[in-house]
């Protein structure tokens, strides 16, 4: 597991990281994107974690309003960091 995991990628200069979680995934603990994007910023990296309350492992299954939310996030981020 250690071998396949992102966290153990970490390193300075990676390209920006926008990770979309539900608080209550019950696949990949929300614990674990908080120590990834913790490990990203410790090392200089540019990210940012957008945490869903009530949010499972399914975005197709998060309420619309989370879901719109989610995606303006990440057109915003994109906009922010994937300049011409």
């Amino acid at each position: 597991y250690e071998a396949a995991s992102p966290i153990t990628m970490v390193r300075k200069d990676l390209p920006p990281v926008l990770t979309l979680h539900g608080t209550d995934d019950d696949i990949v603990p929300i614990s674990q994107a908080i120590a990834l994007h913790d490990a990203l910023k410790k090392a200089g990296n540019k990210e940012k974690l957008m945490q869903i309350k009530g949010g499972n492992h399914d975005l197709g299954k998060w309420p619309e309003k989370d879901r719109l939310a989610a995606l303006l996030e990440a057109v915003n981020f994109f906009k922010e960091h994937l300049k011409p």
